[in-house]
């Protein structure tokens, strides 16, 4: 009888281990996170569509609209094409709903810069300003700042780069009076020190800030042996510009011309933004009458030449005062 009393002591001591056991082996889940306390942001502005982001993340959200994020803390940044972009400090408030007013402003067009740069292959110091030159236009971009060079006859009378666009350097030296090389002219007003660097994108600088009068956008189309050009001209602010004093130049320009020699006494074999030719000519073309209210399209067209690399063709069209010399505005086609 004891045994058997021993033994239901010992099977009620395994039960109870057991049970215990379990609860260790079988503990409770704990409580999920909470959720993060949101608020609402109300945003409109003057400018229906400027997409929203927040802390630097589009939210696919456009205003006016309302968007719910964690309490605390924002940065709010509204963007759109042809705006500049608005960026806020918001506080978002738990359960709540703020209001924000973004007032928006359009982009004003800035005069991009044209670099005319009267230089020679065999003009030692020329060495030094197509450096620099080189350099300013890996810095800007080609909506800010164009090259063209025309080639000078001096020293040598025999530049081939001249002797092959005569008549339109010839006319460009003649314009601005240019009698040594090199000379560096900013949109035909500023002639900086052609060697210093500082100096020229001093120049540049100043230049880029000037509001433009005119936008010039270009559509090229190379098809066979011709070259197409379509440049429209699109009115900004042009009060007190006088449209018979103002031209239009259409200049076909060579990016990039590598020689097996050297052409002249530098010792140079790369030239850069070469003028191969203007159209309609050295003189340019008269801006219709109406150019001033409302944009036009001018159609200029040339026959490639055999010794032209197509795929280092630009063009370059410009609007130039002749009065003044001051040039209102240029465009580079890719």
């Amino acid at each position: 009888m004891e045994k058997i009393y021993l033994i239901a002591i010992w099977v009620l001591f395994l039960l109870t281990l057991l049970s215990f056991n379990g609860c260790y082996t079988n503990p409770p889940t704990e409580a999920s996170e909470t959720e993060p306390e949101r608020g609402g942001i109300y945003i409109e502005s003057n400018v229906i569509g400027a997409q929203v982001h927040i802390d630097g993340q589009p939210t696919g959200k456009f205003t006016p609209d309302t968007i719910f994020i964690s309490v605390g803390d924002h940065e709010l940044k509204l963007t759109k094409s042809k705006y500049i972009s608005v960026e806020r400090n918001i506080e978002v408030i738990k359960d709540s709903i703020i209001s924000v007013y973004v007032e928006m402003q359009e982009e004003t067009t800035r005069k991009a810069v044209l670099i005319e740069d009267f230089a020679n292959v065999s003009c030692i110091p020329c060495i030094e300003s197509n450096r620099v030159i080189k350099q300013l236009s890996e810095r800007f971009n080609t909506e800010q700042l164009v090259v063209i060079k025309f080639p000078t006859n001096f020293p040598s009378p025999n530049d081939p780069f001249y002797l092959a666009a005569k008549s339109y350097c010839d006319k460009r030296m003649s314009f601005y009076n240019i009698l040594a090389a090199p000379t560096i002219i900013v949109n035909g007003v500023s002639k900086p020190i052609p060697t210093d660097s500082t100096d020229i994108k001093n120049a540049v600088i100043s230049a880029l800030e000037i509001q433009a009068q005119f936008e010039v956008e270009i559509s090229l189309t190379i098809s066979g042996n011709s070259i197409n050009i379509e440049s429209t001209i699109i009115p900004i602010n042009t009060i007190g510009v006088s449209i018979e004093s103002l031209r239009l130049h259409t200049v076909i320009v060579e990016e990039r011309i590598e020689t097996s020699e050297p052409p002249g006494a530098t010792g140079e074999t790369i030239f850069y933004d070469v003028a191969r030719e203007m159209l309609p000519g050295s003189d340019g073309q008269a801006l219709s009458s109406n150019n001033l209210s409302s944009s036009i399209t001018y159609n200029n067209s040339s026959s490639i030449k055999s010794n032209w690399a197509i795929n280092q063709l630009r063009v370059v069209v410009f609007i130039q005062n002749l009065e003044t010399k001051e040039i209102l505005q240029v465009s580079s086609s890719n």
